[in-house]
């Protein structure tokens, strides 16, 4: 699972690095540079609600002996919902969108709307798979999908393609055919074994209203998560029109000091049916060894990466996306990785209140955080550096929030 998210990072980072190196003009750049942040955004912030849901109802159904076909029929439909309205969502604000971030291209919306669609199933199914422990397939489908990405964006340089709508495509295709790729069809049942399966599943699944709303709380928390870890770069972009150099490689830096945050989706993966099973029996014990280790692993990996930064950090820009998009000074790479690490220190945190079902402290966090990160934007600095304080002072806010929330709670079950 680590090796399938470290692919789909190599894929990203991959994508920017041959974007760059001047293979095209400003615009075009700064178009498939906010391309891949919205991405970032959309997918993870939507739709991992309903993966995080799905493995808590089938690691906790599982740790009690009952069925849960019909819970993963209800969250596919509640996940096909969210495809709709994000689908509309993005066709109401496409033309706003193509003006000032898109270079007028429509293209750039369709492959949005490719990834929306893929991201809706293949988080389903790694939800599914998650809770299942079935921990092969969830790890083909990051395989696929980020082997999709980087082999298309590598057959596009190697047949000289110039075209920027062609590169955007080639990102956003991997979750359609990693869902595609692991999409397993249930096997048929006779009459007899049916009527006994929906006796079992009327009596004893979760109901739309628990499942809407855990979803829903979710669904806030994830998006602010994607938006707080991301927004950044576009909000820098927007700021600074007449200098697209510098944003774009502020955006290169933020996303260069966000590979620690790649190891968190395996590592929700792994701990959130831990938790959840822990938590169904009671055992608060187990409950918060596995927090604890968990954060003394992400102690570990932000100095790590802090250090990183701090000596190869600017290096690393140059070497791997162009000597162009070396704008970011060393101290702000080291603060960018600062929040990156807050952000990691969050995200471990988050199984930890699924499974202890505190979905609205879970939102209150991300909630006031994103106060905090909105009103440090709206400063009167420049834009780098407002962006660079709300990526601090949000986080550290949501996590202040959720550590509370967790001693709370586990210290009165």
């Amino acid at each position: 699972m680590t090796g399938g998210t470290l692919l789909i990072g190599l894929s990203g980072y991959a994508f920017l690095a041959l974007i760059g190196h001047n293979r095209f003009d400003e615009d075009s750049h700064s178009a498939l540079t906010v391309t891949y942040l919205i991405v970032s955004i959309l997918g993870p912030g939507i739709f991992v609600a309903i993966e995080q849901e799905t493995s808590r109802t089938v690691s906790a159904s599982r740790s009690q002996g009952r069925r849960y076909g019909g819970d993963i029929r209800r969250l596919s439909a509640v996940g096909a919902v969210l495809c709709l309205i994000t689908l509309s969502s993005l066709a109401i604000a496409a033309p706003t969108m193509m003006e000032s971030l898109l270079n007028s291209n429509v293209g750039f919306i369709l492959a949005l709307a490719l990834s929306i669609i893929g991201s809706a199933v293949v988080y389903l199914i790694r939800g599914l798979s998650g809770g299942e422990q079935r921990f092969a397939r969830y790890a083909l489908t990051l395989c696929v999908d980020g082997g999709v990405r980087l082999l298309s964006c590598v057959a596009l340089v190697v047949v000289g393609s110039t075209t920027a709508v062609a590169y955007a495509f080639a990102l956003c295709s991997g979750p359609l055919v990693a869902a595609l790729a692991t999409l397993r069809v249930p096997r048929p049942q006779n009459e007899s074994q049916q009527a006994s399966d929906t006796c079992a599943l009327q009596s004893k699944q979760s109901s739309w209203k628990t499942l809407i709303r855990g979803v829903g709380w979710l669904l806030v928390a994830s998006l602010i998560s994607m938006v707080m870890a991301n927004y950044a770069g576009v909000f820098v972009t927007s700021q600074l029109l007449g200098h697209k150099a510098i944003a774009t490689g502020f955006s290169t830096a933020l996303v260069l000091t966000r590979v620690p945050l790649l190891l968190m989706g395996p590592l929700q993966a792994l701990l959130l049916p831990r938790m959840s099973a822990a938590v169904s029996r009671g055992d608060l014990l187990a409950f918060r060894s596995i927090v604890t280790r968990g954060l003394a692993v992400v102690a570990a990996l932000g100095l790590l990466s802090l250090l990183g930064v701090a000596v190869l950090g600017r290096w690393a820009i140059r070497l791997v996306f162009g000597a162009e998009t070396d704008t970011t000074t060393s101290s702000a790479l080291i603060l960018l990785t600062l929040s990156a690490v807050l952000l990691m220190a969050v995200s471990l945190l988050q199984p930890a209140l699924i499974a202890l079902k505190q979905h609205s402290f879970l939102v209150v966090g991300w909630f006031l955080g994103a106060v905090v990160f909105a009103g440090a934007l709206g400063l009167p600095f420049e834009p780098i550096t407002s962006a660079i304080g709300a990526q601090i002072a949000g986080p550290a806010t949501t996590l202040l929030v959720h550590t509370f929330a967790i001693l709370r709670r586990s210290n009165s079950v």
